[in-house]
């Protein structure tokens, strides 16, 4: 059987190939920054924000001064920010902090522990997924409040808003019962604001964007097979 011959590729064919790759690949590109970002104008507005004195969420924290604390009203409005960076300024100090319910109501025996967010996410934006805009990272307080109340708190997901629960109560820096670490021990705690399930939008470039892609890549595995078969 005689060798197979291959004839050589010329110019314009060389061009045309190396177009027709970038093309190609700009597009899978394109098409992908499309996945990974989905439009925002169908997001919907922001819910109402969370009652209570931790819905100002600074940027960048500044301790006050013993001074400065005698001003506020009491109990003492906080930020779960600025009890993470200033505790000893507010250790022993009775705070009023208020936040939605994240990750998991911890029961026990005769209280339960719940971590509060007041993060922009929890008392404005809502979760990532129903606004996709990044603003910034999470911030929360772990609460140690009454078993009654933590047993109708429902806590947020992707899906859905958790439980706004406003306390009252000291801030220890190091709370004995929680191994050492910081926390709230509520003497009053009060629902704020409802847990809400939402269902997220799906956008209509996501989807558009897969089924560019689809055929693009599916046409590349194609190229890349018939290349494999030639060679040998």
């Amino acid at each position: 059987m005689s060798p197979r011959r291959h004839r050589p590729i010329t110019t314009i064919q060389a061009l045309v190939g190396s177009v027709a790759l970038l093309a190609a690949a700009a597009a899978v590109v394109g098409l992908s920054h499309l996945l990974r970002l989905p439009s925002l104008t169908t997001a919907p507005l922001p819910p109402p924000e969370l009652e209570g004195p931790s819905q100002r969420y600074p940027g960048e924290v500044v301790c006050p001064t013993r001074g400065d604390l005698r001003d506020r009203p009491q109990p003492m409005p906080v930020t779960s920010a600025e009890l993470i960076e200033c505790p000893d300024l507010f250790d022993g100090e009775r705070v009023a902090y208020a936040g939605e319910a994240v990750g998991a109501v911890l029961l026990r025996p005769t209280h339960a522990w719940v971590h509060l967010n007041d993060d922009v996410y929890a008392n404005q934006l809502g979760p990532l997924s129903r606004h996709r805009t990044v603003v910034g990272g999470n911030s929360g307080m772990a609460v140690s409040m009454s078993r009654a109340l933590a047993e109708s708190v429902q806590v947020g997901n992707s899906r859905s808003h958790g439980t706004g629960v406003r306390v009252v109560g000291p801030f220890f820096k190091a709370y004995g019962a929680d191994g050492g670490a910081p926390a709230i021990e509520a003497e009053q705690a009060t629902i704020v604001r409802e847990a809400e399930r939402f269902v997220p939008t799906t956008s209509g470039r996501r989807l558009l964007a897969a089924a560019l892609l689809a055929p693009i890549t599916l046409a590349l595995l194609l190229l890349r097979r018939r290349q494999m078969v030639s060679a040998r």
